[in-house]
């Protein structure tokens, strides 16, 4: 089986060492063919959102990831149309992740636990009550 990935970061090549004792193939997709997963697997050179690389990406592969959250969900979803190739994670968890707080509210809808968060959107929010009267003491 034969997984694409858009990025060929560090996680990349992590991925590609512990999937290849497993018998699993990799194909990425990034900018620079002189990325730490470039090591390990071919590279498609090219943008992330360049739809014939893409378009390639999901036909040579049976799954495609992605190794940051960055990525477009709409050239995901676009690439992915009409191929065998399923997208893991799904791209509604991809799209979570793009929005620190839609993350943040689907990790509490979901039961799993993270650090204490509140909405910034002024100069005003950036302090909450509870540091500002830690603030305060010193």
């Amino acid at each position: 089986m034969t997984i694409g990935v858009v990025g060929a970061g560090q996680l990349g090549a992590m991925l590609a060492l512990s999937g290849y004792p497993l018998g699993l193939d990799f194909l990425f997709l990034d900018r620079s063919a002189a990325t730490p997963a470039g090591r390990f697997a071919p590279v498609l050179t090219g943008e992330f959102t360049d739809p014939a690389l893409l378009r390639q990406l999901a036909e040579r592969s049976e799954v495609i990831s992605f190794d940051w959250e960055n990525i477009s969900v709409e050239a995901l979803r676009t690439a992915a149309r009409g191929t065998r190739a399923r997208i893991a994670p799904p791209l509604r968890a991809l799209a979570a992740a793009q929005d620190r707080m839609n993350e943040k509210r689907t990790f509490e809808r979901l039961g799993i636990p993270t650090t204490r968060f509140w909405p910034v959107d002024s100069r005003a929010d950036w302090i909450a009550p509870s540091a500002a009267s830690a603030c305060q003491a010193f």
